[in-house]
């Protein structure tokens, strides 16, 4: 599976500092990793006489695997939204120019790295690359193409989802105006569940030989997204305020966190019970992101953080990138590469590939695309600071 990562840069001395959605970044990314990584760890965990093969099945992998991406979706939609509001609020507009400007410089240059690493593995035969399966990743579509499977750009599905909201989203933010946008937030995060349950019904765009394209596709996975963007509006609502207090009270955040992991983890044979515990699992990931926010003494708070944790949120976006690369389940394993696809030498290799991409390409990159940013003609305009692939602090 995939995802995220994102999704990058950190500010600490940006004013709209967030530490605590560092820790969820870290936590986000650790899930994933948990997936990806289960069979090198049960292989481990072996040696040392512990069983994990029935605690780590391939069904509760994916579960935890998809939960790490959610919660990415959940942080981007909430927090692009806010700086999103935030600069209009400050300059009365936004500039699509810039945010997109700002987008490229976030994204695209770690991912580029990437890819031509990955590349460049592939045509060597040390690891299997479909070229199709690279160039759909490369252009932004990989969610949305039936090539053969290649997992070592298979991760790329979910940044495509999040490259598409980031096209997206703004252009209706504007569209929709003040007035209009948590009606339309709504809207679309249910019009979004209710178009999933109807087309996996009535099997409307997929048959069952392509049914794993139809879970990555954007509009089937966008809801996490919208119900990000639709918490931060309704957060942002004076007229709310006192409801948005009462909702993230401390009692109330510890029934949201519950109520969430049972709809993660708990499923029924019910297929439509199990498409509403996605919608309810969607809605409640941001409300339980803003808790751990509005209350960062909890315990919950606390570890969250932590300098550890912290710091692998700032390098998430690149660490979710390069973890596909050692991270493999074992019927994805490149024999070439060995050792460094067994525990724990892939995670020491993830971490030093994704720390060095963190702090010799993405902070200097997105620096220059600040440069150039500010040195455009000045506008009346908002910029959005943040993406699923930038640190937390910046309102991610």
């Amino acid at each position: 599976m995939t995802q995220a990562e994102g999704t990058g840069s950190s500010d600490a001395g940006a004013s709209s500092y967030l530490p605590t959605l560092d820790g969820w970044r870290a936590v986000a990314i650790g899930l994933v990793l948990v997936d990806h990584g289960a069979d090198a760890l049960i292989t481990a965990a072996r040696h040392v006489h512990l069983d994990l093969a029935r605690l780590l099945d391939a069904n509760l992998r994916m579960i935890i695997g998809l939960f790490g991406v959610h919660i990415f979706f959940g942080l981007s939609g909430f927090l692009i939204t806010t700086r999103l509001m935030d600069e209009e609020r400050k300059t009365k507009t936004v500039s699509l120019k810039k945010f997109y400007l700002r987008r490229l410089f976030r994204i695209q240059p770690p991912a580029l790295a990437f890819l031509l690493v990955v590349g460049a593995l592939g045509w060597a035969r040390v690891i299997p690359v479909h070229r199709g399966s690279w160039l759909s990743a490369m252009l932004c579509f990989a969610n949305l193409t039936s090539v053969p499977h290649t997992w070592y750009t298979g991760h790329f599905w979910s940044l495509a989802v999040e490259e598409h909201f980031y096209l997206l989203w703004p252009m209706l933010f504007l569209v929709l105006g003040s007035r209009a946008r948590i009606a339309g937030a709504l809207a679309f995060a249910l019009g979004l569940a209710l178009w999933r349950s109807v087309a996996f019904k009535y099997h409307l765009t997929f048959s069952e030989s392509n049914v794993a394209q139809f879970w990555g596709r954007t509009d089937i996975q966008a809801e996490g997204l919208m119900w990000g963007c639709l918490a931060a509006l309704v957060g942002k609502r004076a007229s709310l305020r006192a409801w948005v207090d009462w909702l993230c009270t401390r009692k109330m955040f510890w029934l949201w966190l519950g109520v969430l992991l049972a709809s993660v983890f708990v499923h029924s044979r019910d297929w439509k019970a199990n498409f509403l515990l996605k919608t309810v699992a969607a809605a409640l990931i941001p409300l339980v992101l803003l808790g751990t926010v509005r209350h960062p003494t909890l315990w919950v708070g606390r570890i969250l953080e932590s300098s550890v944790l912290r710091w692998v949120g700032r390098i998430s976006y690149s660490l979710y990138l390069w973890q596909q690369v050692f991270f493999a389940w074992d019927a994805e394993r490149a024999p070439a590469l060995g050792v460094l696809q067994t525990w724990p030498l892939n995670l020491a290799c993830a971490l030093l590939l994704a720390a060095a991409s963190h702090y010799f390409l993405e902070k200097p990159v997105i620096a220059l695309g600040r440069r150039l940013v500010s040195r455009r003609k000045p506008q009346p305009s908002a910029v959005v600071e943040l993406s699923l692939t930038e640190a937390p602090q910046r309102g991610i």
